[in-house]
């Protein structure tokens, strides 16, 4: 005789959820993991916030953001050119399936900037918080 197992919705929804949370990278050395109330904050602050995507840049962006495309333009002497290796950074790029404000974070902190922030929820998050966009 067979056993047949019934998963109510709920235990179905918390299971799915808890494979969705351990999919989050841990935190890393020299990156610091801003949320959205936290990237409004950074900004409001005046702390640069660098886009890394490419011609989504152009459909919308955080103003005042420079754009460094990590494909093509992400390098040492293009960072060096807008920022000092001490001064405030956020990398944001297209939200959490978007792994180019990862990447950019950790070349950064390779090459001795010390105060950079992954903006992981990115754009989408902001622009849904009902944040100012360009």
């Amino acid at each position: 005789m067979e056993k047949i197992v019934v998963v109510s919705p709920l235990v179905a929804i918390l299971l799915i959820l808890s494979a969705c949370v351990s999919t989050v990278p841990p935190e890393e050395p020299g990156i610091t993991r801003i949320d959205t109330a936290t990237a409004k904050e950074y900004f409001d602050r005046g702390v640069l916030f660098i886009d890394v995507r490419g011609v989504s840049y152009d459909e919308g962006h955080i103003p005042k953001s420079i754009n460094i495309y990590e494909h093509v333009e992400f390098t040492e002497t293009s960072l060096s050119k807008v920022m000092s290796k001490d001064q405030e950074v956020v990398f944001y790029c297209d939200g959490p399936s978007c792994g180019l404000s990862i990447k950019t974070s950790r070349k950064a902190v390779s090459w001795g900037y010390s105060q950079v922030y992954h903006y992981r929820e990115g754009y989408p998050a902001w622009k849904a918080a009902g944040y100012p966009i360009e």
